[in-house]
């Protein structure tokens, strides 16, 4: 019965958009009933509730990410996530057999349990493939595993481990075709900065260290390394620095920027937070639920944005931490040491928000995934867009300032890439 319904759709399941049984009957007509309605009137009018339900699912996962990158998930954050993150699969799975990227006809989505001999180190939500020889043509270089369960037992003096998985797309594979290139930016309320003349002495140097860290992070190509460069210039000029106050920045801005962490406040309270003679209170307040922040303390403002490209939250900190080795929670204001600020792009961008840059980079016209980037322009607005917020759309205008003003740094950091052969 689900088959031969799925078969039939239109293609929106709210929150799921679920399109991969709609491809069993491409091509023929229902001769009996020839259009369907849904109990709320033709199904294209769920269009608003898709939405929602896949950004507040978009989000789910954004929460449970920082949880993993952080050490602090827990068994309730397992459960309390799995059927969001179940159903963004399936809706990013259907709008990709929906626009041709991937095949749909027959594909069904399975779980897998796999009992070996005892295996430390596996963790939930990690990702796996299998040998493909065993799956159906459809499924071959479309799917991955993700981990969701990892159990152990001692039995007859063998140790055995049993992971538990679901299967859902695989994005680190080429897709099928390009995804279409996106328009040009919209000019509505953007303020495009002019290009960037020249680095000084201190800038080319800065690049050196950046460009050299990156590399050895696993960003191959200088499309990539650019792209990053392009947004730390955006930020702080390739010079670290701290947050400052945002006692000059109007409400109507700082609402722009900051979104529903101050939505709780009127305008009038937002003004005197901002001009509030302790600018701890301010920072604590917009970042007082980012991840690892504590509530009662001024971890808002101990951890507010630093390095390159503005990294917040106790919880990123020690995750960088852990990913250089270097004591930032302790010693915060060493991420605006160049080396520092360095890690923090490194982290930020090859490690935390890796998955969303190889998508947005394909969606945005490119056709590898992001460390093996060759188109600069597609690659700069990617990673603009991850920098400006994960959950945004790209039509948001801070996400399409924010492309606008790393745009800016191209032609200076390709012309410097270009006369300066170390930096390949």
């Amino acid at each position: 019965m689900m088959t031969t319904v799925g078969a039939q759709a239109n293609c929106n399941v709210v929150g799921e958009n679920a399109t991969m049984l709609s491809k069993w009957n491409v091509g023929l007509t229902d001769r009996i009933i020839t259009n369907r309605n849904n109990l709320n009137g033709i199904i294209n009018n769920s269009t608003d509730k898709t939405e929602a339900k896949y950004l507040a699912n978009f989000n789910a996962l954004i929460t449970f990410n920082s949880k993993i990158n952080n050490y602090t998930v827990t068994d309730n954050d397992i459960s309390f996530f799995r059927n969001n993150i179940i159903d963004l699969f399936k809706a990013e799975l259907g709008q990709e057999t929906q626009s041709d990227n991937n095949q749909g006809i027959g594909f069904l989505p399975f779980d897998l349990e796999l009992s070996m001999l005892g295996l430390s180190g596996p963790r939930i939500y990690e990702t796996y493939t299998i040998d493909e020889t065993v799956l159906p043509e459809v499924y071959k270089n479309k799917i991955q595993f993700i981990c969701a369960g990892v159990s152990h037992k001692i039995a007859n003096n063998e140790w055995i481990t049993t992971l538990n998985s679901i299967c859902g797309p695989n994005y680190n594979d080429k897709p099928s075709k390009p995804m279409p290139a996106v328009n040009n930016l919209k000019t509505t309320n953007i303020v495009v900065k002019p290009d960037v003349i020249s680095l000084n002495q201190t800038q080319k140097d800065n690049l050196h260290v950046l460009n050299k860290t990156l590399k050895e992070k696993g960003f191959k190509t200088v499309a990539s390394r650019i792209a990053v460069a392009a947004v730390c210039g955006k930020e702080t000029t390739l010079i670290p620095k701290s947050e400052i106050s945002y006692s000059t920045t109007t409400v109507e801005n700082i609402r722009k920027i900051f979104g529903n962490k101050i939505s709780d406040l009127e305008d009038p309270e937002v003004e005197a937070l901002k001009k509030d003679s302790n600018p701890a209170l301010f920072f604590n307040h917009v970042y007082r639920n980012e991840s690892g922040n504590r509530a009662g303390t001024d971890d808002g403002y101990t951890f507010r944005g630093r390095g390159f490209n503005q990294i917040t939250s106790r919880g990123n900190y020690e995750a960088i931490k852990k990913f250089s080795g270097v004591d930032y929670i302790t010693f915060p204001d060493k991420l605006n040491e160049v080396q520092g600020a360095s890690n923090a792009a490194a982290w930020y961008f090859g490690e935390y928000t890796i998955y969303y840059l190889n998508k947005f980079y394909k969606q945005l016209g490119g056709t590898e995934n992001f460390k093996d980037a060759t188109n600069v322009e597609a690659a700069i607005k990617a990673a603009a867009w991850v920098n400006a917020g994960i959950g945004r759309s790209m039509d948001d205008d801070v996400v399409q300032q924010s492309m606008a003003n790393a745009l800016a740094w191209k032609n200076i950091l390709e012309n410097t890439y270009n006369s300066d052969s170390t930096l390949k």
